[in-house]
């Protein structure tokens, strides 16, 4: 038996019919993944997730080849199959090089880094691995990323690492 079986449009509420069409109407452009089924249960809740999420995926300063990269580190060092999944092809569609991926699938750091991927790498591997980031890390991320872009390499980190909700 399924913990969180998908809704059907009619056993839903005003407000999370509400939800789910904000949701759809967004960049990610359906419910796919972990907002296939549980968020919906609480919509304030599902809105405030998908909003942060959109804006991390979408519109931050890490946007686009940097978050994803993001993604799959958290994805890969939890274990989380299904963001991998979602992830990975939308990494290389985004430009991260295949070798990358390869060596974040295999758990290894790649050899040669460009310094914002670096940066990105070694922040995401601290904040997920040892729950802390090194001032050395910490101030690379700064000069590379900014103070923004820092921030949302942590925030990414932190959201990546939630998603599961079955």
């Amino acid at each position: 038996m399924e913990r969180m079986p998908a809704l059907a449009p009619e056993a839903m509420s005003g407000e999370q019919r509400a939800a789910l069409a904000e949701l759809v109407a967004g960049p990610r452009g359906a419910a796919v993944g972990p907002f296939a089924a549980a968020p919906l249960r609480n919509p304030a809740l599902m809105t405030l997730l998908q909003r942060a999420g959109a804006y991390l995926r979408f519109d931050s300063p890490l946007a686009g080849p940097l978050s994803e990269l993001a993604v799959l580190l958290v994805a890969r060092q939890w274990d989380r199959r299904a963001e991998w999944a979602i992830h990975q092809p939308l990494a290389r569609a985004s430009g991260v090089a295949a070798d990358v991926v390869e060596a974040v699938g295999a758990g290894r750091r790649p050899a040669s880094l460009p310094a914002d991927v670096a940066a990105v790498g070694d922040f995401t591997h601290e904040i997920t691995v040892r729950r802390s980031v090194s001032d050395a890390t910490y101030h690379r991320a700064v000069a590379e990323l900014g103070r923004p872009g820092s921030s949302t390499c942590w925030a990414s980190s932190a959201i990546t690492r939630r998603w599961r909700w079955s």
